[in-house]
């Protein structure tokens, strides 16, 4: 059970702390086509997210989204871009079930997603890699990979799967890249359901 929500049976998951904190998170954001799916079933971590944009003002820096894991936890997070540096301040915390299905009748950009974790062996990083539903029901052939690091003078690892393509966010800044990862997000991957349809994507 949560100690700040007692209707939260969280016994049994393993997750970070979300502790409500502000903390600095820089990370490397790519986009990735794969064709084979097999390296799904040796991921060591699983999730299923439900998760949702809310609309704070287009004049503001500052993000916000709220997060349904495994259909047991909800979540908050608020960013805020950095100024001058890369990465954002981000605060995320544990909301209770009825405070999250409030919040989410004035979200927008609605998504369900898997998660799977590939820890990195020797630090304390690790893979996070989302896959989408595509328009059509199925598996999208298109996934999201984040890679959180410390200084950018740290050597990257390769990815733990091969893929056909990829676009990593603010190396490839062509126009066409940029098309293809709004395509993504408009287009390809399938939004959920909701009275709201206006505002921006947290990406």
């Amino acid at each position: 059970m949560s100690k700040l929500f007692p209707d939260l049976d969280l016994s049994g998951l393993k997750f970070e702390d979300f502790n409500g904190e502000k903390h600095i998170e820089r990370e490397y954001t790519a986009y990735a086509r794969v064709e084979d799916f097999s390296w799904i079933d040796e991921a060591p971590e699983h999730e299923q997210h439900e998760q949702w944009e809310i609309p704070y003002s287009t004049n503001t820096t500052v993000r916000g989204r709220l997060r349904l894991i495994n259909n047991r936890r909800y979540t908050e997070a608020v960013k805020e871009k950095l100024r001058g540096e890369e990465g954002s301040y981000e605060v995320e915390f544990d909301i209770s079930r009825d405070a999250f299905e409030m919040k989410k009748k004035a979200c927008v950009n609605g998504y369900s997603k898997d998660r799977y974790n590939f820890p990195i062996a020797g630090s304390n990083q690790k893979w996070e890699i989302d896959v989408f539903k595509s328009q059509s029901g199925g598996r999208s052939e298109w996934v999201k990979i984040d890679l959180e690091y410390d200084s950018k003078a740290d050597a990257v690892p390769d990815f733990p799967f091969p893929v056909k393509e990829v676009i990593i966010v603010d190396q490839d800044s062509s126009v066409e890249a940029k098309e293809i990862v709004n395509s993504l997000w408009e287009s390809e991957w399938l939004k959920l359901e909701h009275s709201s349809a206006r505002g921006g994507i947290v990406k």
